[in-house]
């Protein structure tokens, strides 16, 4: 039904439609695939609001209409020689440089790596869990702090899409055309529940 809204010879149209199935395909085969991690309602929450695996963008929002294709196919290296080529945020979970390469350096993995869906995952993974990057986060997932709040805010300057429970809009306004459509009061009951479920399997 998406397609049939595209108007005809709209390019730039037809690409957004593209993404957008592209997006909701994807997620419901790890639904179907991946129901076991209890990261994956954090992990689409933030996905409807950043992108899909081959999003891609210059430094402003919609940018690259329809992304890179085959961006999730490419290794570690080809994303690295990306950066260099001017792009600023790529992928689902649009990581920046600074972060996608601390990030593959703590998990060890080579230039080789492909940057499958399932390989972003793993990525965002480590930057929510991994204690590194965003740590008020990572401590309240894991029941070792109380401060949803701090954790509320972590999420918010991680992705620009979050709402700052401060605002109630983007931790970024003004820059690069970033809007937050996730509300922080979605993003807490996820954040709740994965803590939940993570303290209970420990």
């Amino acid at each position: 039904p998406l397609y049939k809204k595209v108007t005809s010879g709209n390019f730039f149209q037809y690409q957004h439609v593209e993404a957008v199935v592209r997006r909701t395909v994807s997620q419901k085969l790890r639904t179907s695939f991946r129901g076991s991690d209890p990261m994956q309602s954090l992990q689409d929450l933030v996905l409807s609001g950043e992108g899909d695996f081959t999003s891609a963008n210059r430094g402003i929002a919609g940018d690259t209409p329809g992304g890179i294709p085959n961006l999730d196919s490419k290794t570690i290296g080809d994303w690295k020689n990306l950066y260099k080529q001017g792009y600023n945020a790529l992928g689902g979970p649009q990581f920046i440089e600074n972060t996608f390469l601390g990030a593959v350096n703590r998990l060890g993995l080579s230039d080789n790596t492909v940057m499958s869906g399932d390989v972003q995952l793993k990525v965002f993974n480590e930057l929510i869990l991994g204690g590194v990057k965003r740590p008020r986060v990572s401590a309240y997932l894991n029941g070792t702090s109380d401060d949803l709040q701090g954790a509320l805010e972590d999420m918010s300057l991680e992705f620009a899409s979050v709402a700052n429970p401060n605002t109630g809009i983007t931790s970024y306004p003004g820059v690069g055309g970033n809007k937050a459509s996730i509300d922080s009061n979605k993003m807490a009951k996820v954040l709740q529940q994965i803590r939940t479920s993570l303290i209970n399997t420990q």
